[in-house]
């Protein structure tokens, strides 16, 4: 139970982990969660439009960006794509190869 609900709330951050417990409790279970590297907030039941918001904000902030033009059209190069290069390229697709994103606007890869 614990692992599945470990990996359900990691793949959907920010997500609820604790419900209808006390204050002193939560600031407890926030600050052990917060020595292991996680980031937490404490929301009152009430409080759902806090929640909406913060969930924006990580979907904004886990965008992969180009580093070059900064657009967000990315696409992850596919291992099948790098496979291919290396049969036709051999040598030369090193460029390729080593890369894990490219940008569809500038054809820039990272």
């Amino acid at each position: 139970m614990w692992i599945s609900g470990s990996k359900k709330s990691t793949d959907n951050t920010p997500s609820i982990i604790l419900n209808d417990i006390t204050l002193s409790k939560a600031e407890s279970i926030k600050k052990s969660f917060e020595e292991l590297g996680a980031k937490m907030l404490i929301v009152s039941a009430d409080d759902t439009k806090n929640m909406e918001r913060v969930k924006s904000d990580v979907k904004t902030k886990n965008k992969i960006n180009c580093p070059n033009c900064k657009s967000e059209k990315v696409h992850k190069i596919s291992g099948l794509s790098k496979a291919g290069s290396a049969v036709l390229f051999g040598v030369f697709s090193i460029g390729k190869l080593n890369k894990t994103y490219e940008c569809d606007d500038c054809r820039y890869r990272w």
